[in-house]
């Protein structure tokens, strides 16, 4: 104390970090259905996401790109963009990666996407406290028990920082928590169409007589198929999903599928885009990430 006043006293400049405040819009009122459960012990870990600045010239040149490869009418129809097409345009410097990466270094572990924009920063409690500003504690929701760790109050970065940072997601947002619906099916009485008998049965499934088929879709929507001679593909029909979060298929689902509902030819996918390829363990360990891809991938060939 009689330092820093001596120094003070002095006329020696004391040098004060300023703070800046993270995402001010966001209103910190914790959502229903949730309740604070208590304080955060400092050693427990947590991942925390910090996403990187882009200018706004950037963001407008690659929405330019992704509308001109998405509209039939433009000359780069069906140009995908690749990996370093999209950095090119996101420009964001190596630097900047770098220095925002040294700086949380020092109090946890820092991982890097492939497009240096987003940093997954693996933290204890008491570190993110002290380098956010902020308070944590555990939020628990009413109806699942589901247990998952928030901010109690705003969260700040040191102005040195904050400009390069757009937002750190772990703080603020509650994931929505839907509770499980199992309704039973129950076959129609009045679906006579042959079409809703063009299932057979599969293994221990029976069919799906008297409900939803690829035949009654393309009769409804009047969608000829191969068998027709109406209707071939080329190689200007092309057609693609895109499945995010580590969602995954299987591709024995996919045979399943066409065994069961008649589709021919079977359904299976011509090319596995981006630098995350699929992996049908992730089906076997979790079904329920390859609900939604497995859907998806069917839909499209119903629908041709």
């Amino acid at each position: 104390m009689k330092l820093v006043l001596a120094a003070a006293l002095a006329g020696a400049p004391l040098t004060v970090a300023m703070q800046n405040k993270m995402e001010p819009a966001i209103n910190s009122k914790i959502p229903k259905n949730w309740k604070n459960s208590g304080a955060v012990n400092p050693t427990e870990q947590l991942t925390l996401n910090i996403a990187l600045k882009h200018s706004a010239a950037s963001i407008s040149n690659l929405e330019a790109a992704l509308l001109s490869v998405s509209t039939p009418a433009s000359q780069d129809y069906g140009r995908h963009l690749s990996r370093e097409d999209i950095m090119s345009l996101l420009d964001l410097p190596a630097a900047t990666t770098k220095k925002v990466v040294d700086y949380f270094s020092e109090y946890g572990n820092c991982t890097t996407n492939s497009y240096g924009d987003i940093i997954s920063l693996e933290i204890h409690a008491s570190s993110a406290e002290t380098v956010f500003h902020t308070q944590l504690s555990f939020f628990t929701h009413t109806d699942s028990s589901k247990s998952i760790i928030r901010s109690t109050e705003p969260y700040f970065l040191d102005a040195s920082i904050s400009q390069f940072v757009n937002l750190v997601d772990g703080f603020h947002r509650f994931p929505t928590v839907r509770a499980s619906v199992i309704n039973e099916l129950t076959p129609s009485s009045s679906a006579s169409d042959s079409e809703f008998n063009s299932c057979s049965n599969v293994g221990e499934v029976d069919g799906c007589k008297d409900l939803t088929t690829p035949d009654v879709v393309r009769k409804a929507y009047s969608i000829p198929s191969f068998s027709s001679g109406n209707f071939s593909l080329n190689e200007q029909s092309r057609m693609a999903v895109a499945e995010f979060q580590n969602v995954m298929y299987n591709p024995t689902d996919l045979e399943l599928f066409s065994q069961g509902c008649k589709v021919s030819p079977e359904v299976q996918t011509a090319a596995d885009i981006g630098p995350d390829k699929n992996d049908p363990q992730v089906c076997i360990e979790s079904a329920y990430s390859c609900v939604e891809a497995a859907l998806d991938i069917e839909y499209i060939k119903v629908s041709l």
